[in-house]
């Protein structure tokens, strides 16, 4: 359903989060870590920045942070930012965000989805996002160059 992009985005979105505050991380550590090509996580990470999503440093001392304004960004606000595939998305009828329920269109629609995802934050999945942890544990344990 999903792209790899958005997936990739998200993950990379998590790991950055749980970082020590402040700190930057490279692009080939979160590549390793994730196991994601660099040259495609490197795309990805270059949308989040342009977003805000993120920050971004060029240099020897560069890398990606998280924004901590972006703790309130919905799951479908990184759809939107990431998956082209999902721009326009919108109710087939018109709705706008309908209450729990009250869809006259049963069964799943991305629109449908989109709503689930806008109670969501980007904050509250990484807080919740426990197979994380086997992640950040590979990031720490990446040796510098």
């Amino acid at each position: 359903m999903f792209s790899k992009t958005f997936r990739y985005g998200l993950q990379a979105a998590i790991l950055l989060s749980r970082a020590p505050e402040g700190e930057f991380l490279k692009v080939r550590d979160l590549s390793r870590s994730l196991g994601v090509p660099k040259s495609v996580l490197a795309k990805t990470l270059h949308t989040l920045g342009q977003a805000g999503v993120i920050e971004t440093l060029r240099g020897p001392k560069g890398g990606c942070r998280w924004n901590p304004g972006s703790d309130s960004l919905s799951l479908a606000d990184l759809v939107r930012i990431l998956d082209s595939r999902m721009q326009g998305t919108e109710c087939f009828l018109g709705l706008d965000h309908p209450a729990q329920g009250m869809c006259v269109l049963p069964g799943f629609t991305p629109a449908r989805m989109l709503w689930a995802m806008d109670r969501v934050t980007l904050r509250e999945v990484a807080d919740r996002h426990g197979t994380v942890s086997m992640a950040e544990a590979a990031l720490r344990e990446t040796p510098e160059p």
